[in-house]
C-alpha cells in the first residue's frame, strides 16, 4: 500500500486567523481604490461625431482620439494625468467618456461648445 500524504489539520483558531486575515487584505484594497477617486466625480457620455473630419461611423480611433487629447490639452494638466479624472474615446459610437467631477463636466460642455461654434458658418 502506497504511503499517505499528511493531511493538514487546522483548528477552529488558525481557521477564523485566516479568515480575519482575508477580510483585512480585502477591506485594505477596498480603502486603496476609495482614496484614489475623486469625490462627487461620475460619468458621462459626450457625442463628438459632428467634431470628427468624416462625420460618419467609419471615423478612425485615431481621430476620436485626438478629440479627447484636443479637450486633455484644453485643460491644465494636472486635471487629467493624474489617472483621477479620464476621457475614453469610443469608436463606435463617436462619443467620449469622461471621469469627471461636476465642475469638469462644467469645463467640457463649455470646451465642446466652443469646438461647435467654430465649425458652424457665420452668419452676416
Amino acid at each position: 500500500m502506497p504511503p499517505t500524504a499528511p493531511r493538514w489539520r487546522l483548528g477552529l483558531g488558525a481557521m477564523m486567523v485566516g479568515v480575519a486575515a482575508v477580510a483585512l487584505s480585502l477591506w485594505g484594497g477596498k480603502q486603496v481604490a476609495v482614496s484614489h477617486q475623486l469625490k462627487g466625480a461620475q460619468s458621462s457620455i459626450y457625442f463628438v461625431g459632428d467634431l470628427l473630419p468624416t462625420h460618419s461611423k467609419s471615423s478612425t480611433i485615431s481621430e476620436i482620439t485626438s478629440v479627447a487629447n484636443l479637450l486633455k490639452s484644453s485643460v491644465p494638466e494636472d486635471k487629467w494625468w493624474f489617472g483621477k479624472r479620464t476621457v475614453t474615446p469610443m469608436q463606435l459610437s463617436l462619443t467620449l467618456i469622461v471621469y469627471d467631477t461636476k465642475a469638469g463636466h462644467t469645463q467640457v460642455q463649455a470646451w465642446l461648445h466652443q469646438q461647435r461654434s467654430r465649425l458652424k458658418p457665420h452668419a452676416n
